[in-house]
């Protein structure tokens, strides 16, 4: 952003914008070639389809890092299937820089890794999230001389690991009345289970942990599941299982029409300046 930002003379909110439809742009293809070529065309479409109309899909479009994230998630898992588990590790790396829920990434490395037929060798290249993501404190403390300012920020939501880990989050949201954040919530877990079933254990543990982690760390101030129905987009495998359901042509159109009229209202929010996630 601040690159494209200079070409473009200073108009910063352009280059965000720019740059985070071309990332959701690649996060659309890369879905597709994943979902295609693990259960089909008419499979690898529906999901496609789930994920553009998904109630907070208007974050991909907008200077949030979803997009970015999603990008660098699917391509992570494209690149692991391929075997190229090295570039996966790049890939990984970046979607932690990007947020921490890139972490969830690393046990599905992890596997590819195990399964791999040069082990050893596969097991090293974990190494290299790690390394990269040190890159971040290391410049923080170069430059403004404190290199975990990144964790000082989240102070400003309140935000601290839940005594019950995932369930915090869940049952404060129920104690303050949250219904669409729960029921969010216990649908992708389920989600997550067929994902794990379906695409294999590491999308499944990928699924559960991307949604784990924004549940364990709930707001004090701003609600318990605060901003989860942005936060599980990341949580990709779960469309996908989502797209194997819709195979029944009744469950596909009940999907598509909540998901629609899900989006539809949280565009019309976000363009009156009301909060949406």
């Amino acid at each position: 952003v601040a690159g494209l930002g200079r070409v473009l003379d200073g108009h910063y909110l352009v280059a965000g914008v720019l740059v985070s439809l071309a990332a959701g742009a690649a996060a659309f293809v890369l879905l597709h070639d994943l979902a295609r070529r693990r259960l089909g065309g008419g499979d690898a479409r529906r999901a496609v389809l789930y994920l553009a109309v998904f109630p907070t899909s208007l974050f991909l479009g907008v200077v949030y890092g979803e997009a970015l994230f999603l990008a660098l998630a699917i391509g992570t898992f494209v690149l692991a299937e391929r075997g190229r588990l090295g570039w996966a590790s790049v890939a990984a790396g970046l979607a932690i820089l990007t947020r921490a829920q890139g972490l969830a990434l690393l046990p599905a490395l992890a596997l590819f890794a195990w399964r791999s037929e040069r082990r050893a060798r596969a097991l090293c290249t974990l190494a290299v999230p790690a390394a990269l993501f040190l890159v971040y404190p290391i410049v923080l403390e170069a430059w403004i001389g404190h290199g975990l300012a990144f964790l000082d920020a989240q102070r400003i939501w309140d935000r601290s690991l839940a005594p019950l880990g995932p369930l915090g989050g869940l049952v404060q949201a129920i104690g303050e009345g949250d219904v669409v954040g729960p029921l969010l919530a216990i649908a992708f877990i389920a989600l997550a289970v067929v994902a794990w079933r379906v695409l294999g254990a590491a999308y499944g543990i990928y699924s559960l942990a991307a949604l784990a982690l924004p549940m364990a760390f709930p707001s004090e101030r701003l609600g318990g599941l605060y901003s989860f129905p942005r936060l599980a987009l990341a949580a990709f495998p779960c469309l996908i299982a989502l797209a194997v359901l819709g195979r029944n042509r009744k469950v596909n159109v009940v999907v598509v029409a909540v998901l629609c009229a899900g989006l539809a209202v949280n565009v019309v929010r976000w363009a009156l300046w009301y909060w949406v996630a």
